[in-house]
Parts: structure tokens; C-alpha cells; sequence
């Protein structure tokens, strides 16, 4: 077995009553192609020339790598079939189910393409987890897994470390602060937490050099989540090591394990606390030399300080997110649909209210479902896991080998974090993190399957229903990866273009931007409606009319398009309909100023006056200009010369 440490955990002369893994001499080619592809080559890949560096570009890789898998199980199914009995486990009964209520939730979309495009990624995801059980189900599979993780984690830190200490400038978004390929800090923090099960795992049961480089791997994650400050992950770290101990302490009769001194366990967990805490006092000593302000205390201290913006913000979009699903409790507003419905909530208090700023999530996952999918996609979601939970305490108290039950606890430590992240930010969205959430549940899945096998093995017969839709599915997220890739491409040159006023050119390179699987982009703004800017600066006031109405339907909630279609309704005598759209769009973002001047100015040429001058007060700030001081007057003006009483000081 190489490193696995058998001789340490287990009376050699011991027979595995589970049966658990079929004992291979080599990896075959395929469980390769999901090691190398999910671990080595989507955590790592980029671009520079999109606006989101990291997304689009992992989604297209992601569905090409699950293209690939399963046209080698339908090549494969006419050769030698393989068994795919284990889907007739009842967990993935809940699996297909939420898929499906996801289907049927885009009934209540608002926008289909964002809604279509959330659908295929929760399609991809089951599919990963299908391809994943089927083929790392041998302990050797499983000892590569780990071993690949624990060098991609390793890499991962470093390029982070690169970016802290050598402010390295080759990756975006990582200048002087440890971002590495994730784009994010609190990004990266979390998936490497993601990774720490199979590290640990390492650090237990490898041997010789392996087992160094899993300590040194699970060192420097620590010393990245500790330098990011990612309270999440902090909690998550500590909550599940607890639940984790407590399970072990628990079921230690039922698992034939016996917590002592001198146990090879416990001697273990000893070696690794000095790393632990040399890794958390180091990157502390580091945070107050290079980040003064990044206080360790006043970080601890801001997770229950209710009065911390970030803390407020969170609550209230929780506090709006629960409106929204009281309003849409059956399907929701939609897969993919949160941001597109939130901004009718009011945005007032939040940053949004000035109309800049739009929110593209709720910072927790599961009012994000709850809202997306309504009450049943989140019953289905919370059970998926409670399954996972039971097949993986059920394992672990039928195996005998003491690796298979570092395995298993290990994995049961990831999941537990991964819900516990899951609370506070959005793990579901981004790639890594839920190919990593798939690569922990196919392995707790697969384990469960093999230590007690189904009693009616299904004939494969049945393959080709479960492996051409996901060719189907994997065809239309590839293409749709690559167009979503390519658009987010142009769409860097049309803001370029937009602040260079070169309108001509942006209205062709719109033209590049594919209209149903980029009809948003990464700032939650109609693609269209940049056009309708450029043709409304080129006085084509038709076809500017054109574009602010389809943007308006494409985000009936986006306070720009509603403030530039009203504008071009106005100028079209619409007048009645111009003010209901101001209206919204001052409803929603109260703070917009410049809707609230331009909405003042139609109640003026309507002869509103009274309602001109209270709307233009409401103005502060950066509009709050000579011109708009001036326009005050004149309404006031006009006022005066009706009734002197009705002057609004």
C-alpha cells in the first residue's frame, strides 16, 4: 500500500468485514483525468483578459472535463460496462429531486438565461459527484486523491504567499494581500479549508516524506487562513473540530476505538498541534508588521459586534432575503434570480441605496436556496447532506481499519465546515469549492456503498439513461461556458470603450457578447443597456428607446435602466410612464440622485412644482451642485408665482 500506514492502526492478521475497496495495483487513465483535472488543473486556471478572472473560464473547463468523462463511460458502456448500482442509493433520490425542483423554479424566473445557467451548473456538480464515485472508489484512488490535494494545496499557499511578501503582480487580484488563483481572500481561505480533510488525512496515515509534505501542507493553509482573517472559516475550524472530537468520543466503543495516551492517534494529534500553532503565531507576528490595522483581536471581536458594517449589511440581506422567500415560498424567484429580484426590497441602509453598488448575493447559502428555489429545494438540499452525515457515521462505526476511520472522520470535519461556511458566504457558486464538496461526498458515498452493498446489483442495461443526458447537459455548459468566457472578454473593451466615450466601437463589440448566456454582467447590469447609452450619446434616440426597454425587461429592478428608459420615455412624451419608472427606480435606491433630479425635472415640465421641490431636497452630495441649487430656485420660483405658502424651504 506504499504509504498507508496499515501497521500502525490495524492488527495485520485482521480481516475488513466490510469488503470495503477492490485492492488496485495501478490508477487507470480515466481516475486521472478527474484527479488531474479537478485538483490540479480548474483551482489553478485563469485569464487577464475578462473581467472576472477566474469564473467563466473554470465553469467552460469544468464542463469539458465532465464531457469528457462521460463520453469514456459511453464508449466504455460498449465495451465493458460498468456498474452504476450505487445510484440507486436513496440519497441520490433527494440528488435528482432538487435538480428537478431547480428545473421547475424557472418558471418563477425573472430572467431564464441567468436561471438556465444556474440550472447547468447544478447539473455539472451532480455529474462530478456521479463520474467521482464511480471512479475513485479503490483505496488506491483515494491514496493519489489525497496526495494530489495536498501538492495542489501546497501550490496554492505559496502563489498566496508570493502575493503577501513579493506583492507578485501575474495573478489579478492578489497584489500585496494573499488572493493566489481564487481572486478572493476569503475565497481562498475557504477552499483550502475544503482541501484540509485529505491533508489530515495525510498527515495521519502517510508515511516518510508524504507525511511532511502534508504537514507542511496543512501548515501553510493554516498560516493563509490565518493571515486572510476569514471569519468564517475561523469558525468553521473551530466548530468542526469540536462536532468532529465529539463523534470520535462518542461512538469510540461502537468504532472500537479507544481514545488514550498512548494510542497511535492521539500521539499524532499531538505532533500536529506545535504546527498549528506555530503556523496561527507566525502569520499573527506577520499581520502586525505588514497589516497593523488587521488587528487579530479587533477581528475576533467584530464576529459578534453587531454594530461592524459588514456584520449589519449581512443582516439586513438575510432580513430581505427572508421577505423575499415569505413572497415566493413554493418555487422562489428563480435559480439565479436573487439578484435580479433582491434590489425590489429596498436597498435603503445598505451601500446599494445610492444606486452604484448591486448585491449579487445574500451571503448565505441557504436562504440564497431558500429564495432561489423556495421551501422544498432547501428540504431537498438540507437532506442531501443529513444523508451524507449518516452514511459517513455509519461507516465509521462499521469498519474495522483505523485509516478508514481517519478517512472517514476527516471527511465528516470538511462537510461539517462546508455547512458552516456555507452561513456566512456562498461556497455553492464557485467551481472549486464545490468540486472539492463533491470529491468529500463521493468518497463518504462510496465507502457507505461498499460496506453495505445493495442485496439487487441492477443490470447496466439502464447506462445509457443516466450517461446521454449528462453528454447533453455537459454539451450545452460547455458551449455555454465558452460563450459566457468569450463575452465577459468583450465586455472588458466595452467599459474601456464606455470610458473613452468611443461609442461606435462599443456598440459593435456588443454585438460579439453572446445575448442569452451573458445577457448580465459581473455588475448585475444589462448588457444591452451599455449599448443604449452609446446609441443615446449618438443622438439614436430609437434604438436607444429599443435597448433601455429590453434592458429593463431583462432587470426589471436595475435602478440604471429604469432611470434611462424613463429618461427616453420622457423625451418620447411618455410622460406618465417616465415618472412611474423614476419612481421605481428612487424606491429601490433611495439615495439615486441622479433619477431623483431627472424625476424633479418632469414634475417641473409637468407643472408639478410642489412635488419638484420636495423630490430635488431629497438631493445631497456630489449632486448637490450649483446647477441643481440653481434649479431649486427656479422651481421655487414657480412656485411663488401660484401660492407663496407652498414653498418648500
Amino acid at each position: 500500500m506504499n504509504d498507508i500506514l496499515k501497521t500502525h492502526f490495524n492488527n495485520p492478521h485482521a480481516v475488513n468485514k466490510s469488503n470495503l475497496f477492490i485492492q488496485n495495483t495501478k490508477i487507470i487513465y480515466p481516475e486521472w483525468i478527474i484527479i488531474i483535472g479537478s485538483v490540479f488543473i480548474i483551482p489553478f486556471i485563469y485569464s487577464t483578459s475578462t473581467i472576472d478572472p477566474v469564473s467563466d473560464l473554470r465553469f467552460f473547463i469544468f464542463s469539458f472535463l465532465i464531457l469528457v468523462l462521460f463520453s469514456y463511460f459511453l464508449f466504455q458502456h460498449f465495451i465493458k460496462p460498468q456498474s452504476l448500482s450505487i445510484l440507486n442509493r436513496k440519497i441520490f433520490i433527494l440528488i435528482l429531486s432538487y435538480f428537478i425542483i431547480n428545473i421547475l423554479s424557472l418558471l418563477s424566473a425573472l430572467n431564464i438565461y441567468e436561471g438556465i445557467r444556474e440550472v447547468l451548473k447544478t447539473g455539472l456538480f451532480i455529474s462530478f459527484l456521479f463520474a467521482s464515485i464511480i471512479l475513485l472508489k479503490t483505496q488506491l484512488s483515494r491514496e493519489y486523491l489525497s496526495k494530489s490535494v495536498v501538492i495542489s494545496s501546497i501550490a496554492l499557499s505559496l502563489i498566496g504567499l508570493a502575493q503577501y511578501y513579493f506583492n507578485l503582480q501575474s495573478i489579478p487580484g492578489g497584489w500585496g494581500f494573499p488572493y493566489s488563483t481564487m481572486a478572493n481572500g476569503n475565497l481562498l481561505s475557504s477552499a483550502l479549508f475544503l482541501m484540509t480533510p485529505f491533508i489530515i488525512y495525510g498527515a495521519f496515515v502517510f508515511t516518510n516524506y508524504w507525511r511532511i509534505s502534508s504537514n507542511i501542507a496543512l501548515s501553510l493553509s493554516i498560516f493563509i487562513m490565518a493571515i486572510v482573517q476569514t471569519r468564517s472559516v475561523w469558525l468553521a475550524f473551530s466548530l468542526s473540530l469540536l462536532l468532529i472530537i465529539l463523534i470520535a468520543i462518542v461512538f469510540q466503543k461502537k468504532s472500537k476505538i479507544v481514545i488514550t495516551n498512548n494510542n497511535p492517534l492521539t500521539k499524532r494529534v499531538k505532533k500536529l498541534i506545535p504546527f498549528v500553532f506555530v503556523s496561527i503565531l507566525l502569520a499573527v507576528v506577520s499581520n502586525s508588521y505588514l497589516n497593523p490595522e488587521r488587528s487579530l483581536t479587533n477581528r475576533l471581536v467584530s464576529i459578534a459586534n453587531l454594530d461592524d458594517p459588514s456584520v449589519n449589511e449581512r443582516i439586513f440581506l438575510w432580513q430581505k432575503t427572508i421577505e423575499m422567500s415569505l413572497d415566493n415560498p413554493i418555487l422562489g424567484v428563480g435559480p439565479g434570480n436573487w439578484k435580479i429580484a433582491f434590489p425590489e426590497y429596498g436597498t435603503d441602509g445598505l451601500r446599494a441605496e445610492d444606486g452604484f453598488t448591486n448585491f449579487q448575493r445574500p451571503h448565505n447559502d441557504y436562504l440564497w436556496i431558500l429564495s432561489e428555489t423556495g421551501i422544498f429545494g432547501l428540504i431537498c438540499y438540507v437532506l442531501i447532506f443529513f444523508f451524507i452525515y449518516y452514511y459517513g457515521i455509519k461507516s465509521f462505526i462499521h469498519l474495522n481499519d483505523r485509516s478508514e476511520k481517519i478517512y472517514i472522520i476527516c471527511l465528516l470535519f470538511g462537510i461539517t465546515g462546508y455547512l458552516i461556511i456555507s452561513f456566512f458566504s456562498f461556497p455553492k457558486e464557485r467551481i472549486t469549492h464545490i468540486i472539492f464538496l463533491g470529491l468529500i461526498f463521493s468518497n463518504i458515498i462510496s465507502i457507505y456503498h461498499a460496506s453495505f452493498p445493495l442485496k439487487k446489483i441492477p443490470s447496466s442495461s439502464g447506462n445509457l439513461f443516466v450517461i446521454i443526458p449528462i453528454l447533453l447537459l455537459g454539451s450545452v455548459s460547455c458551449y455555454g461556458g465558452y460563450q459566457r468566457f468569450s463575452s465577459d472578454q468583450s465586455m472588458r473593451k466595452v467599459l474601456i470603450y464606455r470610458q473613452q466615450n468611443e461609442w461606435g466601437k462599443l456598440i459593435e463589440e456588443v454585438k460579439n457578447i453572446d445575448k442569452y448566456f451573458y445577457s448580465i454582467d459581473n455588475s448585475v447590469i444589462p448588457v444591452i443597456w451599455y449599448r443604449g447609452i452609446a446609441n443615446y450619446s449618438l443622438n439614436n434616440k430609437k434604438q436607444a428607446f429599443d435597448d433601455f426597454g429590453k434592458a429593463v425587461k431583462l432587470h426589471p429592478n436595475n435602478v440604471h435602466a429604469l432611470n434611462n428608459f424613463a429618461t427616453i420615455l420622457e423625451e418620447f412624451g411618455h410622460h406618465d410612464k417616465a415618472i412611474s419608472q423614476y419612481q421605481k427606480a428612487v424606491a429601490i435606491s433611495p439615495k439615486f440622485e441622479e433619477a431623483l433630479l431627472n424625476l424633479s425635472a418632469v414634475f417641473y415640465n409637468s407643472g408639478k412644482y410642489k412635488l419638484a421641490s420636495e423630490t430635488i431636497l431629497q438631493i445631497s452630495g456630489t449632486y448637490n451642485t450649483l446647477k441643481v441649487q440653481q434649479f431649486q430656485k427656479k422651481i421655487n420660483s414657480k412656485l411663488k408665482e401660484g401660492k407663496e405658502n407652498e414653498t418648500i424651504n
